[in-house]
């Protein structure tokens, strides 16, 4: 989550879709948001989700919220999602590995590998990162299949696209 600072001599920055991080967002703040009509909100929470009156209301709750986002961000220092990655990717150099989300949902290995690789120049301890890979895997973390979501979890659903299944085109054009 934080933005790309020039100092550090090495650097991975990992990248996921927008939209998959509006959608991880949005739920990832609900979980302390109390069921019923009319939560009480912290004055963060009123900020984060402008107009909230009931927490399962995605139809009305998810537009405000990303138009929040893309406005008045709360997260990555005031950056906007777009604003973020185009600040790293403005900075990057060969000290610089970009990691893509959905390529560790992908190939986990072969993307470690890759990384690791690159940042050190040296040849990968593939023993390593697949334990690795194992240990830290959706499944070991949260006990659940990939795409069974919990949304009072920090891990929700573990898939990449899940935007797919609940941007309206009214959120997809306003992400545009």
């Amino acid at each position: 989550h934080a933005n790309y600072c020039p100092k550090f001599s090495r650097s991975v920055y990992m990248m996921r879709d927008g939209r998959d991080v509006m959608v991880s967002y949005y739920f990832h703040g609900l979980r302390h948001v109390a069921e019923g009509p009319n939560p009480k909100l912290t004055r963060r929470q009123r900020r984060m989700y402008p107009g909230l009156r009931d927490k399962n209301d995605f139809a009305v709750n998810f537009v405000p919220f990303l138009q929040r986002q893309l406005t008045e961000p709360n997260a990555s220092h005031g950056l906007n999602w777009r604003q973020h990655v185009m600040s790293a990717l403005g900075q990057q150099n060969e000290s610089t590995v970009i990691l893509r989300f959905e390529d560790l949902l992908t190939h986990p290995q072969q993307a470690l590998v890759d990384a690791m690789e690159q940042l050190t120049g040296q040849p990968a301890e593939k023993d390593q990162i697949a334990y690795t890979v194992r240990r830290y895997s959706f499944v070991n973390q949260s006990k659940r299949k990939p795409g069974t979501e919990s949304r009072s979890a920090f891990l929700r659903k573990g898939v990449a696209g899940d935007w797919k299944n609940v941007f309206t085109r009214e959120a997809a054009e306003l992400f545009h």
